[in-house]
């Protein structure tokens, strides 16, 4: 029985302290229950073996908590070299609070960081001289050349709108490199801050930096759930994570009395002073950042445009429906430290926003059922680290910067003039079926006066992104700008139709609010970053909360995705394929043409998963649950590697297999026969009894379920192939026909059906079209016939759940002696305790 416990405590005396980590409601405006949801995670994963870089000011990098995770022989200063970090006056603090939130030690000291067992490389940037696109291309070459995981950009140059649109290209480029070169092709993760000037009513689209398609940018909320009043809103905004108002952030600060915290000696190590605690979306980025590396920790192959859909898609959102603004009490805070009130521009344009924090939903429909909630100032919600692991260890697709296609409409380039008081729209048509992850706009644009200019992107089925909102003449110092920007030559970016269809027809809208001066678009462009249409609908603990806003969202349609994934669903589930009846966080649901779906995934709850005539993956997570294949090859898939688990089945004869205990034993085929496979090691893991299901996948290696019954010729199961043909088993039993070899040779094979576990007849022809083509013409009666005489030798793989080479490889004797790996399997290898594994690449296709 598994007894590992479901949460972890640290015992660092700052933890109960750490609000951001577990709420319990004891730090100042806070509520209980408002964190990153981790301490379930951290039984399992703390971020062991990631590595993030954090370009910032210098590091202690001799501090207690930081120490031991910071590598200092990789630690980077353009001024002094490389071996060195280090900060350079006691006000450069900013480095080692970003540090400590992510990966601070947890060693009974201070307190910890989301991923505390990560290690971090230091950048420290504060003295560089040269042009922000140069620093950043020097630093992520560094990056790159050591290897990282993870940069952390709690940075933004950003001092009015527009003011660094000439740098664009250039950061652009480079952020091409991380994702296209960085872990190996995988794509280094990229996480910046929003911004601090939501005040100023500025727009993470007027910052070349918070619009960078490649990166995930980070908003903040605080400790009671809300969306700070400071933090930039924006169309690229993807995801919100702590980052406190008032100030509470507890983590790393410089020794001593530099930094934050002035108190002498180890009392001032950390920024535990009320009204000295860090903040901001500098601290937000590294919370995001550390749930990252947990989630890198579960799934090491992620690409890094799989983190940002998982972050987007586990995120908590619905109690952000008519959350008060917070804006107005953030105004009149800084009026009242300022001694003045803000200039009547701001106040009437935040004003115009209303009380309440808008929202809205795109067209997608993978997501609970539906559409995607977000909204410009929380992106799709707040960090749930729990939800973001849980899909990341079930997670099914591998998307790099290799399989992203970017994809151009036309658009008319002759010049728009656009008066005073009025607006423009101006259409652009894809033809194409592809799946938006994120739009781009490009644009060439001479205005009179900024503060008149909105620019909203309107997708076809009417999701509404606004990439400029009349933004205003000031500085970062509420200083007026000495030389506003006239000529917008930018890129703008959005994440807001992410899952929508990309075909039909898309509208710039161009509105001038100015009462005397005109605009004139000059030209403008529009590209999507697009994916092939994806096959899996997620569900999430919120599902039940939205089912009751959308009712409509409880009828679950095939047509939106033939994969259901509730990983992220910590009650029970109940998904029945069979008679489409389900149950989902506690909510009934009806699957609309049940016979259509394929793969299952659940949760932490005691699920009851279900099959039905197609070839089901079947992955019931932790609890104790309860799986039934039904016909067709099902296989029950584990999260991780063989030797964490024990499985035991009916017993009728023992089978001494390479990872396999001994006594552990092996039935023949029967369609009513039993495996339970318990979890040794993963915390919640608990056993799942399954039947009718033919193969184990674990993260390692496939197993069968059951021995092979009697072979005939050609490794043809007797007893499978009846189990899974009841018509064939009527017609034996009625008298009609002796045996299923006989169905098989005479029928069978030119039907398309299955000869044994490890044969698809689907799966093959689908993956060789001359096969395929040969099988019509009649030039062969199957796909099983050609791998027999031919495919095995011009390795052709049987099923997604044998790698003929792989197998070779491991097998040396088998390769000398010529012999075709799947007989050889069924007929000895399965006896001898020989391994298979499955294809890397063609297991959900």
């Amino acid at each position: 029985m598994n007894t590992r416990p479901t949460h972890y405590m640290p015992t660092d005396p700052l933890f109960p302290l750490q609000w951001h980590l577990l709420n319990t409601g004891n730090i100042n405006g806070s509520i209980a229950g408002y964190n990153i949801n981790v301490v379930r995670v951290w039984p399992d994963y703390t971020g062991k073996g990631v590595v993030l870089g954090v370009m910032d000011s210098g590091f202690d990098e001799t501090h207690p908590d930081l120490a031991e995770n910071y590598i200092q022989a990789l630690a980077w200063d353009p001024l002094y070299g490389q071996g060195t970090a280090t900060f350079r006056s006691d006000d450069e603090e900013h480095g080692t609070n970003v540090a400590g939130l992510a990966v601070a030690s947890n060693n009974g000291v201070g307190g910890v960081g989301v991923a505390f067992n990560a290690n971090v490389v230091g950048l420290r940037y504060s003295d560089s001289p040269d042009s922000i696109s140069t620093t950043y291309a020097r630093f992520m070459e560094k990056i790159l050349d050591y290897g990282l995981d993870i940069t952390v950009n709690s940075w933004g140059p950003m001092e009015h709108p527009f003011d660094y649109q000439d740098e664009q290209s250039a950061l652009r480029a480079t952020q091409a490199l991380l994702t296209t070169q960085g872990r190996d092709g995988l794509g280094i993760v990229t996480l910046f801050s929003s911004g601090n000037d939501r005040l100023l009513n500025m727009n993470t689209n007027y910052d070349p930096t918070s619009n960078l398609t490649g990166a995930i940018i980070v908003a903040a909320s605080d400790q009671a759930g809300n969306i700070t009043g400071y933090s930039t809103p924006g169309a690229s905004v993807l995801i919100s994570a702590p980052g406190s108002h008032p100030a509470s952030m507890i983590t790393t600060d410089l020794q001593g009395e530099a930094g934050h915290n002035k108190n002498p000696g180890e009392a001032g190590n950390y920024t535990d002073i009320p009204g000295e605690g860090f903040n901001g979306t500098s601290a937000a980025a590294p919370v995001a950042a550390g749930v990252v590396a947990l989630v890198l920790h579960a799934n090491p192959g992620l690409g890094y445009r799989d983190v940002q859909e998982i972050l987007a898609y586990s995120a908590a959102r619905f109690d952000l429906i008519g959350r008060v603004d917070n804006l107005p009490s953030f105004r009149a805070e800084t009026e009242k430290d300022m001694g003045q009130e803000l200039p009547d521009a701001m106040k009437a344009l935040q004003a115009a926003e209303g009380d309440l924090l808008g929202h809205s939903f795109n067209s997608a429909t993978d997501w609970n059922g539906g559409g995607l909630m977000m909204s410009d100032h929380y992106g799709f919600g707040r960090i749930d680290a729990l939800a973001a692991i849980r899909l990341a260890e079930t997670w099914t697709k591998t998307s790099t910067a290799q399989n992203l296609t970017t994809i151009g409409a036309s658009t008319q380039q002759n010049a728009v003039r656009v008066e005073a008081q009025s607006t423009v729209e101006l259409g652009s048509f894809f033809a194409d079926n592809a799946r938006i992850e994120q739009m781009v706009v490009a644009i060439d644009l001479e205005v009179g006066k900024l503060l008149g200019t909105e620019l909203e992107l309107i997708s076809p089925d009417g999701t509404v992104s606004r990439l400029i909102d009349r933004p205003l003449p000031l500085t970062t110092q509420l200083q007026p700008i000495e030389e506003p920007v006239t000529k917008l030559q930018t890129e703008l970016s959005s994440v807001r139709h992410w899952g929508e269809n990309l075909a039909g027809e898309w509208i710039l809208r161009l509105t001038n609010h100015s009462t005397t001066e005109a605009l004139t678009l000059n030209n403008w462009r529009l590209e999507a970053l697009t994916a092939l249409p994806d096959t899996t609908q997620i569900f999430t603990n919120e599902f039940g909360a939205f089912a009751q806003l959308q009712p409509e969202r409880t009828t679950i349609k095939a047509e939106n995705g033939v994969d259901l994934n509730a990983s992220a669903v910590t009650a029970a589930s109940l998904l029945n394929l069979s008679t489409g009846q389900a149950t989902l966080n506690d909510m009934p649901v009806t699957l609309d043409s049940p016979a259509l779906f394929r793969n299952l995934t659940t949760g932490d709850g005691n699920d009851t998963l279900v099959g039905n005539g197609n070839d089901n993956i079947l992955m019931p997570g932790r609890g104790d649950n309860s799986v039934d294949g039904g016909l067709g090859i099902d296989v029950l898939r584990l999260i991780g590697v063989r030797e964490n688990y024990t499985v035991v089945r009916d017993t009728t004869q023992s089978l001494m297999a390479g990872n396999q205990s001994a006594g552990s034993t092996l039935t023949t085929n029967n369609a009513h026969s039993t495996v339970k496979v318990a979890d040794n090691v993963l915390s919640g893991g608990g056993t799942d009894t399954a039947t009718q299901v033919e193969l184990l996948l674990f993260r390692d290696q496939v197993e069968l379920a059951h021995l092979p019954g009697p072979l005939g010729p050609h490794a043809f199961d007797e007893i499978w192939y009846l189990n899974d043909n009841p018509d064939v088993a009527l017609a034996i039993q009625q008298g009609n026909l002796a045996s299923g070899w006989q169905h098989y040779r005479t029928w069978g094979a030119t039907e398309g059906r299955n000869p044994n576990v490890l044969f698809n007849e689907t799966w093959y022809l689908a993956r060789n079209a001359d096969v395929a083509q040969a099988v019509a013409q009649g030039a062969l009666c199957s796909g099983y016939q050609h791998y027999l005489h031919h495919g095995w030798t011009e390795n052709r793989d049987p099923s997604a759940w044998l790698d003929n080479s792989q197998y070779l490889q491991n097998h040396t004797d088998v390769a000398a002696a010529g012999v075709n790996p799947l007989e050889h399997y069924l007929h000895y290898g399965v006896h001898e305790g020989r391994l298979l594994t499955a294809t890397a690449f063609e297991l959900w296709s």
